[in-house]
């Protein structure tokens, strides 16, 4: 199930940080990069050009960011029970704030069959949302079956 960043659990958000290594934000550059940027330091080891049109490499390319602001700004794949991240996806999402039809984030949601829950992600556009269910683990389910409560 795909989880927003806003919605872990400080489990799930310790097992995010330890899986996303390669992620550019001031603290990971800190752990992993001796606090040189993660850019900088790859760009080197690849012999890429540390200069760019006579200035720094590290002028050019994206600033870093916080952890915060970083798992913020995405959502992660978890097995449907939230208890580990799945092992067949190597990246996040980008976070949805809304769907499609006016849905938004921890918004109460009824999926059928007498289950409710609350909206934790949000897929792509034409997928679905993730639902946090009240009987415990998550469920995905496409835009449209659901009801709004």
């Amino acid at each position: 199930m795909l989880i927003n960043g806003k919605n872990l659990t400080p489990k799930q958000r310790s097992l995010v940080l330890a899986a996303f290594v390669r992620r550019w934000t001031v603290e990971n550059a800190e752990q992993s990069f001796g606090g040189r940027c993660p850019a900088c330091v790859q760009q080197k080891a690849c012999g890429g050009a540390m200069e760019v049109n006579g200035k720094p490499f590290h002028e050019h390319h994206l600033a870093l960011t916080t952890d915060e602001a970083w798992i913020n700004t995405h959502a992660f794949y978890f097995l449907n029970d939230g208890s580990r991240l799945m092992e067949n996806r190597d990246h996040a999402e980008p976070a949805y704030e809304e769907g499609p039809d006016n849905i938004k984030m921890n918004d109460r949601v009824g999926i059928g069959n007498g289950r409710e829950g609350v909206v934790v992600a949000f897929g792509p556009p034409v997928q679905g949302v993730c639902v946090k269910l009240d009987s415990g683990g998550y469920e995905w389910v496409t835009y449209g079956n659901y009801i709004k409560r």
